[in-house]
């Protein structure tokens, strides 16, 4: 994911919290995945990949 897309993906993802869509676990699940795709563009970043 570039920043562009974080920067749009991270108000939705909180819009969606808010507005109580999911049930907890799966925003847990969602959340996690967030939190392993957030790594792997700051160790992308940081060796230059993106």
């Amino acid at each position: 994911m570039s920043q562009r897309e974080l920067l749009v993906a991270v108000p939705f993802m909180a819009l969606i919290l808010l507005l109580g869509v999911y049930p907890a676990p799966t925003f847990e699940l969602f959340n996690t995945a967030v939190l392993q795709l957030q790594s792997t563009v700051q160790l992308a970043t940081l060796g230059g990949g993106l």
